[in-house]
């Protein structure tokens, strides 16, 4: 039953149509689709959208259509869309969804709204049953629900999933119905083999000797990777300082580093991650990190069972300390990736003037052109050691062919 017969059956009332008093609102745009990515739940955050408009928009453009992005002023704004958010009213924004050619987003407000209007829609639907909350006053044949797949479990009704349902959606599925309801012919041959749990947000990472511009993604935490570095050197330091200066960083290290070089910038260091995996462990160093205030988090890199002795050991190293070791242990399916044909991420890793998706990318020196979309991928045949390219970086990957 959908909700909204509930609620009249519980209120003994009949459903009428509901009127919403349009307000002009002045567009750039001749021929527009309107899209909501945001839902009142974060379990209704889709995480992948990006993707869908970087395989959307160059169609779209063909036929001279643009893609509006409304909602709240405080939502992130997509690349290749319009962005409308926190500019309009209510009536406003009934009159863009009105003079729109279709709709879609997540299960919303302007879902609704673009029902009222009989509108073509694409909804996701993933923590209740899509006909539960279906737009009510829509023509069947205008409209695409797609359930997220819930792996034969009923829906959470949850506004937290970890992880979550809806990312079970693949891009190009949500693609193909707009461009059915739009009547566009479907030109994508993109089939997802795997998305990594990681793969919703952007990720800087760099090796110690390169600062990064302040202008590129100043909003995102920088990694500053001591690990893939076998010996640090003093314009290591010297770089690592002038990207404190810029941004907050995290520093992920396998080896004891000279931290007191930066204790002046101590609060710009948002964690210190220490591989304590293979190395022997510098108790040193720990107590500086723990002098100096800074959060220290552990990590090791379980690949099989025989580590456990070591992971053992390792604990009672560390017995004087509360954190706790974080264990990772990839259990990616190897033989689904390896089908795939491409792979994007949103991992990026600087170094020498370079751009790279991956670890391997890095030691094989396989970069790629980095665009102002981040709409980058490689082929997964420029890559020969695949197994530590899954091991390392899968979990921040789109894997497709």
């Amino acid at each position: 039953m959908h909700i909204l017969e509930q609620y009249a059956l519980n209120c003994g009332l009949k459903i009428g149509k509901p009127f919403i008093h349009e307000k002009y609102f002045p567009l750039p745009l001749e021929k527009y689709i309107t899209f909501n990515p945001f839902g009142k739940f974060n379990s209704r955050k889709y995480s992948y959208w990006q993707d869908v408009i970087d395989l959307l928009s160059p169609i779209l453009s063909k036929e001279n259509i643009g893609i509006v992005q409304i909602g709240g002023k405080d939502e992130i704004a997509y690349n290749n869309c319009l962005p409308l958010m926190g500019q309009t009213n209510f009536n406003q924004t009934a009159y863009i969804i009105n003079n729109s050619l279709l709709h879609f987003g997540v299960d919303s407000f302007p879902i609704h709204m673009a029902s009222y209007f009989d509108k073509k829609i694409v909804a996701l639907y993933c923590n209740m049953y899509a006909q539960q909350s279906k737009p009510y006053w829509s023509s069947p044949q205008n409209i695409k629900l797609i359930q997220a797949n819930l792996n034969g479990k009923k829906p959470s009704y949850a506004a937290e999933e970890n992880p979550k349902t809806i990312n079970n959606i693949k891009p190009e599925e949500i693609v193909y119905s707009i461009l059915e309801l739009l009547n566009i012919k479907n030109n994508i041959s993109q089939e997802t083999i795997f998305i990594g749990d990681k793969y919703g947000s952007l990720l800087l990472e760099s090796i110690p000797s390169v600062i990064l511009p302040p202008n590129l993604f100043p909003n995102v935490v920088l990694n500053i990777r001591y690990d893939y570095i076998n010996e640090i050197k003093e314009d290591d330091y010297i770089c690592t300082l002038n990207n404190l200066n810029i941004r907050n960083c995290c520093i992920i290290t396998d080896k004891p580093i000279d931290i007191n070089r930066f204790a002046q910038i101590k609060d710009k260091i948002s964690n210190i991650f220490y591989d304590i995996s293979s190395n022997k462990i510098d108790v040193n160093f720990i107590n500086s990190v723990k002098f100096l205030g800074i959060k220290i988090d552990f990590i090791f890199k379980k690949s099989n069972e025989s580590n456990d002795i070591d992971l053992n050991n390792k604990k009672l190293e560390l017995i004087e300390y509360p954190e706790q070791i974080n264990i990772i242990e990839n259990s990616n399916n190897i033989e689904m990736i390896k089908d795939s044909t491409f792979y994007k991420s949103k991992k990026l890793l600087f170094a020498s003037n370079n751009v790279y998706l991956s670890k391997a990318a890095y030691i094989e020196n396989k970069p790629v052109q980095l665009t102002g979309d981040i709409n980058v991928y490689q082929k997964l045949s420029e890559i020969n050691n695949l197994e530590l390219l899954i091991e390392n970086d899968s979990e921040y990957c789109l894997f497709f062919k």
